[in-house]
């Protein structure tokens, strides 16, 4: 690898996101874009940006609008949604690394809610490929008893009662991540009580995904049945017309729904890369 700095991206809308590159040492024209999940810290991505700039593949990492970094970068970005780190955020994240790699193949590794969300993103036919981990429309339904129960608990009381209280939310005193504005919790807990979750015709979110010609592979793990049971997946993906799903079991060992971006996932990181080149 060749080095990582520190950078800001501006969005069209003047609201700017902490980023860092991780810059490949013998690049192969690909630019991975690392789209964290909810709750999440932006350095927890470290780790697979450098490893994949190591196999010779760009990446970038970020905060979304409203959270950790960026949340310090723009405290009170105006007008702000969940659907924004789709519709504004993504796109300016391409737009950076099309400028940064021209000429290079752009591939958006979505984790959790990252890879849900990007099917709402409107420059997605600027995309080359999409690869998703442990992403699904998390509509609790979903879930079989008794762990629907909790989930819906947690959307329908826990959430909102947590979003009205304390804005930013805390997500560091609970353990999950770093600050995040409550509006955004608010939103997350009503796509997740509505079927079909933030596709409900009620949320009027217009969906990219079955117009997108890339191919998309799908990562999910046996071993991860709380945060995202393979029902969740397969109905989060069925969109879209080029997919790839890969239902790992991980037996002896463990992933579960953080586990590909810590040290037991880098065989899965190496079978995405090559994934990613048999694309071609």
């Amino acid at each position: 690898m060749r080095g990582i700095t520190s950078i800001t991206i501006p969005c069209a809308d003047g609201v700017r996101l902490a980023a860092t590159t991780f810059e490949a040492s013998e690049p192969v024209g690909v630019v991975a874009l690392l789209a964290p999940a909810m709750l999440v810290r932006q350095r927890f991505y470290g780790r697979v940006a450098a490893q994949l700039a190591g196999l010779g593949v760009d990446a970038i990492t970020w905060a979304h609008r409203g959270v950790g970094d960026s949340l310090a970068l723009d405290p009170q970005p105006s007008d702000l949604a969940l659907e924004h780190w789709a519709q504004r955020d993504l796109p300016a994240v391409i737009a950076h690394a099309r400028a940064w790699r021209p000429g290079h193949r752009i591939v958006v590794l979505g984790h959790s809610m990252g890879g849900q969300l990007i099917e709402l993103c409107p420059a997605l036919g600027d995309v080359d490929a999409v690869v998703t981990v442990a992403a699904t429309e998390a509509w609790w339904r979903h879930w079989p008893a008794p762990t629907r129960w909790g989930i819906f608990a947690w959307y329908s009381a826990a959430l909102p009662a947590l979003g009205r209280a304390l804005d930013p939310f805390p997500a560091g005193r609970f353990g999950l991540g770093p600050d995040t504005r409550a509006c955004l919790v608010r939103d997350w807990a009503r796509w997740g009580r509505r079927r079909g979750y933030f596709r409900n015709p009620r949320f009027g979110l217009p969906s990219y995904a079955s117009g997108f010609d890339g191919p998309v592979l799908a990562w999910s793990f046996a071993d991860d049945v709380h945060l995202g049971c393979l029902r969740a997946v397969r109905a989060l993906h069925q969109p879209y017309r080029r997919l790839t799903h890969i239902h790992h079991d991980p037996r002896p060992g463990r992933v579960g729904h953080f586990g590909f971006y810590r040290a037991v996932g880098e065989a899965l990181v190496e079978r995405t890369v090559e994934w990613i080149h048999a694309q071609e």
